[in-house]
């Protein structure tokens, strides 16, 4: 009886390692063709994106004016859209598809509130302003399946952000 509990146990270990491996090697694939994807968008986009070191893809649409830079720390509220690059479909907006913006989101800049991606793309950015950010997602949910948001993993994220106000942090103490 020992021996069979003991081969049951050494099968199914086997098993799970096969199968941890074979995730593993589609995990690799996901990513693979995540960034496949990102480069065939960046190089047949119209817009002028820059590439910033982190990997964040960003290009401003409107300077909105003369506020300073946003930094760490900083409250802002934004208007945004984001969409899978995968294929457009938006999966959260406080914007509808008639240009009607509903309350902004507002978030201090440099938390986890927000993706990292997106915190990064705000620091290029003024009250008023408006931009595209493409984010990969290791700026974003990375390998993560978000099932509560409908996120799949290595999903690249393309948002269009308006700032819609902004205070630094030294004004709120």
């Amino acid at each position: 009886m020992k021996r069979y509990l003991m081969f049951f146990v050494l099968a199914v270990a086997l098993m799970v390692n096969i199968s941890s491996c074979k995730d593993d090697n589609n995990l690799d694939e996901l990513r693979a063709e995540e960034l496949r994807m990102l480069d065939d968008y960046i190089n047949s986009s119209a817009l002028d994106f820059v590439r910033k070191p982190s990997g964040l893809y960003f290009v401003k649409t409107f300077d909105g004016g003369n506020d300073s830079i946003i930094s760490l720390g900083d409250e802002v509220q934004v208007f945004y859209t984001g969409r899978f690059l995968r294929d457009s479909v938006i999966f959260d907006s406080n914007v509808d598809s008639l240009g009607r913006k509903f309350d902004p989101l507002e978030f201090f800049v440099g938390t986890t509130e927000i993706i990292s991606g997106m915190n990064e793309g705000m620091t290029y950015m003024k009250a008023g302003d408006k931009a595209t950010l493409v984010i990969p997602s290791n700026l974003g949910y990375g390998a993560i399946n978000d099932i509560s948001r409908g996120i799949p993993r290595f999903s690249t994220l393309i948002f269009d952000v308006e700032v819609h106000s902004h205070v630094r942090l030294e004004d709120l103490q």
